[in-house]
């Protein structure tokens, strides 16, 4: 967007906000609609697809990101805008992330080409596919040549350190994951690819081997608690309990009371479990069927782990609750397209939460039942951004039904 730009122009609604940054462009805006809101350590990054116009009429499509209580002074190719009470948007286009400043050399496949021989990986790449994006947090784009496929993630810088031991970590440890091809302190990780397939996407296979998977998935987190805990975890998810009952209540206001009963019993589990709280062991941070591998013509037998950033000392019960939640969100994807993955989704996920009691640890059902229950509104409020509200209200009456169990 050029240099940093700070403005007073008066700012009420969000679409005065886009058409300030259309006007920056020297566009104008034609049309916009939000699609997701995450938290950032001081506030918030909503971000937009927006449609402009040029002075000739031709149209194009960005996505706008907005983050709300910027705390670093105006930064490159950010500009700053200012609602008439003083309050501040930083607002940027993809793919200038200003805290992933990489990220804008790895979307072209030549220049992703050249970084790539810098870090001694030989690729000509020919297509590229951003798998992922989390703005400020991190990208995983998929860069692919006749040499091959490589999976280049994109962190803060000061974190591409930290990853590429945790991977060396892991591997020594015995599990699968991907081998660190090459690594810049500017925040790129070149990753190679996983054997198998994401376990998504064999669950209508594992309908009649359920409790063999979960076998897997019982030892899987054991041989994750067995890996040096070096690194911490990121926060238990139901640490931010209060921003996801906020914020799915501003997305459905007609659900406002329900919400609110949930995020209360929420905060009770909380408390309740952490009353038995274990010895930290590894944990994954943010598991989930996307995540774990398996072989595609034996589906119970666990391949591979991905995604291994938020991997460090932690509590078990937050991985069990990620992976809970998140079939539960996968099912209410697949309600209308495909039903029957819609009902293997939520039966593997009941059966893996009736394995909860069985832990030694007498807070464990508890605070899963919290932390997956926050995962959940999590889910609603992204669908709800997304466009799919019916999505939403079911994610919520899941989330309701799981902290109201007896």
């Amino acid at each position: 967007m050029g240099p940093s730009i700070s403005t007073a122009t008066p700012l009420s609604t969000t679409e005065e906000l886009l058409a300030s940054v259309a006007r920056a462009l020297e566009m104008k805006l034609v049309n916009w609609r939000a699609t997701r809101a995450e938290p950032t350590s001081n506030g918030e990054v909503h971000a937009y697809t927006v449609e402009l116009a040029d002075a000739a009429g031709l149209l194009r499509t960005e996505s706008v990101f907005v983050e709300t209580n910027p705390r670093e002074n105006p930064r490159p190719d950010v500009l700053r805008l200012r609602r008439e009470s003083g309050e501040a948007f930083d607002v940027w286009l993809y793919p200038a992330d200003p805290v992933l400043p990489v990220l804008s050399r790895v979307v072209y496949p030549d220049s992703a080409t050249a970084l790539l021989a810098e870090l001694g990986v030989r690729l000509h790449v020919e297509t590229l596919v951003v798998d992922s994006y989390r703005p400020g947090q991190r990208a995983v784009i998929r860069a692919t040549g006749a040499e091959g496929t490589v999976f280049l993630k994109i962190v803060k810088p000061a974190k591409a350190a930290v990853l590429a031991d945790k991977h060396k970590l892991f591997e020594s440890s015995g599990l699968v994951v991907p081998s660190v091809l090459g690594w810049s302190p500017d925040g790129v990780v070149v990753l190679s690819q996983l054997p198998g397939v994401e376990a998504q996407n064999r669950i209508i296979q594992l309908a009649d081997q359920e409790e063999a998977f979960l076998d897997s998935m019982r030892d899987l987190f054991a041989r994750i608690g067995s890996v040096p805990a070096i690194y911490t975890a990121r926060a238990s998810l139901v640490d931010s309990a209060d921003w996801y009952i906020g914020r799915l209540t501003q997305s459905l206001p007609d659900a406002a009371d329900e919400i609110a009963l949930v995020g209360s019993r929420i905060l009770e589990l909380r408390d309740e479990g952490r009353a038995f709280l274990p010895s930290p062991v590894t944990t994954h941070g943010d598991l989930h069927l996307g995540q774990i591998f398996v072989d595609p013509d034996e589906p119970t037998r666990i391949v591979g782990l991905l995604d291994i950033d938020t991997a460090g000392a932690g509590d078990v019960a937050d991985d069990a609750a990620a992976l809970y939640a998140h079939l539960h969100a996968l099912a209410c994807s697949a309600d209308y397209t495909d039903p029957v993955y819609a009902a293997a989704c939520r039966r593997l996920a009941a059966n893996a939460a009736a394995r909860w009691r069985s832990q030694r640890n007498s807070g464990f059902a508890v605070r899963a039942r919290a932390i997956a229950a926050t995962h959940l509104l999590g889910h609603a409020m992204r669908s709800v951004s997304g466009g799919a509200p019916v999505a939403g209200t079911k994610l919520l009456a899941a989330a309701g039904e799981l902290v109201y169990l007896a």
